[in-house]
């Protein structure tokens, strides 16, 4: 698993990690590698606290072979549950969502952009944000076209 937090560990020492749940989970690993803040960690054991229930541990402890089983019964059931029919289905490209490329422009050249700038901006932003529409690209792109000279001559 890969973790960020802002400690300072080294490979090959231990780390434990609490997840903030209802049924709370503690889990110890050794840290694997590092870049940065960024950590693999290669999970031994498992803590979850179950709560106050009357015959129920208030916490359990897994040892690392007894952890990775709890995790593939978990996996297994998730996976069971899964409806791959329902999330095969490409995703919808946005049309017209939010401000116009116009709007977008003059909110920068407001904050101190240059014209030109500001359109080279809105127009790589747009095109990230659209970028398995080709259609809105070009639409992207025939509007930066429009919009500089349109700034020059004051209509904007």
């Amino acid at each position: 698993m890969e973790l960020y937090g802002g400690v300072n560990r080294q490979p090959g020492e231990e780390m434990e990690v609490e997840f903030q749940t209802p049924g709370a989970i503690r889990v110890s690993g050794i840290v694997r590698n590092r870049s940065g803040f960024c950590f693999g960690l290669e999970f031994s054991a498992v803590w979850t606290e179950l709560g106050e229930s009357p015959g129920v541990p208030s916490s359990t402890f897994l040892i690392k072979q007894e952890a990775k089983d709890a995790h593939d019964r978990l996996a297994a059931a998730k996976f069971r549950q899964h409806q791959c029919q329902a999330e095969m289905s490409p995703p919808v490209a946005k049309r017209n969502v939010g401000p116009s490329f116009a709007d977008r422009a003059r909110g920068l050249i407001r904050r101190g952009y240059k014209p030109k700038v500001a359109t080279e901006l809105v127009l790589h932003e747009l095109e990230f944000e659209y970028r398995n529409d080709a259609e809105a690209i070009a639409k992207a792109r025939v509007d930066a076209k429009e919009f500089l000279p349109a700034i020059r001559k004051g209509l904007i």
